[in-house]
């Protein structure tokens, strides 16, 4: 069989059509999984979108993602959408554009420091940084609680995945990320940005507390091989960081050192965005509420009652996992994965050629009633979802390797907003409105105080 001729005859996917020079990019810059629901049930599963730039391949549907999880390893390649975002953070080698191998390498280093055990040695610290930033701003005045718990959130990830506090840093590290995110993922802003005066002062404030993270801990290496917490002042247990200076120092050629500054960067370039974007779609599900918000106080107000509660306590809390759950499955901060194809493929009888852009919208499902009983709106008792069907942290082989990191630390910061803090809504029964990107919560504006007892 000649499997070149048999692709070359199959239909390439059908196209969108678009708008003439706008193409599709209104639409699907107003709401783009609602765009793409719409378009999956016009086309099926693999159509075209035209968007700024280049046209853009669509897989979507639970064929899309069984696939995906299938043959995502040989097909699809991050590497050439993902290397000049990973570049301004000093190194060409990072977790995000790496295949085979070396991506396995990367990836085992992680896999402890990023797992949600991660969070047990630091809830205490990572609660008090939340109650100190709360602190600053419970007097009343109205906040965007995004942008607040992106702030709060860029504070603990210091803590819990490096041990440094990222305080005299952390404004930097916002507009630093933000930047890569406007500038490589989203393509809104120009990348003459990144030659600005302020761009490079604050990149190289991020690179420098990078260096300061990984040299720390090379000069003051753990004192036990436990990720847990160490007492006595001069111990220090294990995390993120010390897992990359021992692949370092295995294997220096696949794992330089460049990476290991590069690596120290990675959780809050990962998470300062989606962790915050998460909690404040759950805090806004939860106050919009009445009868949720009663329950998931209660349920708060339990945890704390005999001081901070563990993880394990953490994750025995079924109203606000619940709350987490279904928060990212209606409001999924990764909504959708790019990739180029590594090959030219067949997908759902169509072909997909080598080099194309792909969106694999591994969310879509989420909001197909097929798979989801009224998939608008939000019901914390969801049953179990079908395989294939839930996908908030991506699929294939790059799927989020901090999602139970994350998914357990909006836990808690939702559990330490609702217990120590009461909230007004300065316009009441306004409709969401979001951010595309990163998606969240946009003009989410509270006033807050400390709660009475």
């Amino acid at each position: 069989m000649d499997v070149a001729r048999d692709l070359a005859e199959l239909p390439l996917p059908p196209s969108t059509g678009g708008l003439p020079w706008l193409g599709d990019s209104l639409a699907f810059g107003r709401d783009p999984m609602a765009y793409l629901v719409e378009k999956y049930r016009e086309y099926g599963p693999v159509f075209e979108v035209s968007l700024p730039g280049e046209p853009v391949v669509v897989l979507a549907g639970v064929e899309a993602n069984r696939f995906a999880n299938k043959e995502g390893k040989a097909l699809f390649a991050s590497r050439s959408t993902y290397l000049e975002l990973v570049r301004e953070l000093g190194s060409d080698l990072n977790m995000i554009v790496l295949e085979g191998e070396q991506h396995e390498l990367f990836r085992r280093a992680g896999r402890v420091g990023y797992s949600k055990g991660a969070l047990n040695r630091s809830v205490g610290e990572a609660v008090a940084i939340l109650r100190r930033e709360l602190s600053e701003v419970a007097n009343g005045q109205r906040v965007d609680a995004f942008v607040f718990l992106q702030r709060a959130v860029s504070l603990q990830l210091g803590v819990v995945a490096t041990q440094t506090p990222a305080d005299e840093v952390v404004d930097d590290l916002v507009v630093f990320m933000r930047t890569l995110m406007l500038v490589y993922l989203a393509g809104l802003w120009p990348k003459a940005v990144t030659r600005m005066p302020r761009f490079r002062r604050v990149k190289a404030r991020a690179l420098a507390f990078a260096k300061e993270i990984v040299d720390g801990h090379r000069d003051n290496p753990p004192t036990t091989d436990s990720y847990e917490s160490v007492e006595g002042e001069d111990g220090r247990a294990r995390d993120l960081i010390d897992d990359f200076l021992d692949a370092h120092a295995k294997d220096p050629e696949s794992m330089p050192m460049d990476a290991v500054y590069a690596a120290a960067l990675g959780p809050f370039l990962a998470g300062q965005d989606t962790v915050a974007g998460t909690t404040a779609f759950m805090l806004h599900a939860v106050l919009t509420r009445p009868q949720l918000l009663e329950r998931a106080r209660a349920e708060a107000d339990a945890l704390f009652a005999a001081g901070t509660p563990s993880a394990k306590q953490l994750q025995g809390a079924k109203v606000l996992r619940g709350i987490v759950a279904e928060t990212l499955r209606r409001f999924p901060v990764a909504p959708l994965l790019t990739r180029r194809a590594a090959e030219t493929f067949e997908f759902a009888g169509h072909r997909v050629e080598a080099g194309r852009k792909v969106f694999i919208a591994q969310t879509l499902t989420h909001f197909l009633s097929e798979h989801f009983d009224a998939p608008l709106d939000f019901e914390v008792e969801r049953g179990r979802a079908a395989g294939g069907t839930l996908a908030p942290f991506g699929v294939g082989p790059h799927t989020c390797p901090g999602a139970g990191l994350g998914e357990r630390l909006a836990m808690l910061d939702l559990a330490v907003l609702l217990h120590t803090t009461d909230f007004e809504l300065p316009r009441r029964g306004e409709k969401l409105r979001m951010r595309t990107l990163p998606p969240a919560p946009k003009d989410f504006m509270l006033r807050m105080r400390p709660r009475r007892p």
